[in-house]
C-alpha cells in the first residue's frame, strides 16, 4: 500500500521540465503601437508588442479588439517582453513583418516553468 501511495504522489507531482501556458490574450496592432510614447517608430516586432501593452495598461490607448492580460500592467513586467519572446525561440520572420506593418490581430501565449515566466509566443490571427 505504501508503494501505491508513493507511485501516485510521484505521478501527481507536476513536472516542470516543460513549459506550460499560464496566460494568453489577443491584441490588435495598430499605428499607435508602431511608435513609442515619444512618437519614434519602433525598430522590431518585440518592441511593438511591448508598446501595445504600454498603450493598453499605461496610456489607455487600447484598440477595440485588445484583450486584457494579467501580467503586463507595470513597466518592469513589460520590459521583459522582448527577452521572453527571444527565450521562446524568437518570432517567426513572417509574423514579425506583419506586425511591423500594423493593422493585424495577434495571439500572445505566455509560458512558465512553474516558477518563472519562460517565454512568449506570438502568432497572427486570421
Amino acid at each position: 500500500m505504501k508503494y501505491i501511495a508513493l507511485a501516485i504522489s510521484l505521478f501527481a507531482t507536476p513536472s516542470f521540465a516543460e513549459d506550460f501556458v499560464v496566460a494568453s490574450y489577443t491584441a490588435y496592432i495598430s499605428g499607435n503601437d508602431l511608435t513609442n510614447s515619444s512618437g519614434t517608430r519602433l525598430g522590431d516586432a518585440a518592441s511593438v508588442i511591448r508598446q501595445d501593452r504600454a498603450n493598453f495598461h499605461r496610456f489607455g490607448l487600447a484598440d477595440k479588439s485588445d484583450e486584457s492580460d494579467p501580467l503586463f500592467n507595470d513597466s518592469f513586467a513589460r520590459s521583459a517582453i522582448p527577452d521572453l519572446i527571444r527565450s521562446a525561440g524568437g518570432m517567426d520572420s513572417a509574423v514579425a513583418k506583419q506586425i511591423m506593418r500594423g493593422n493585424v490581430q495577434v495571439y500572445i501565449t505566455i509560458l512558465s516553468d512553474g516558477d518563472d515566466f519562460t517565454g512568449i509566443e506570438v502568432s497572427i490571427l486570421g
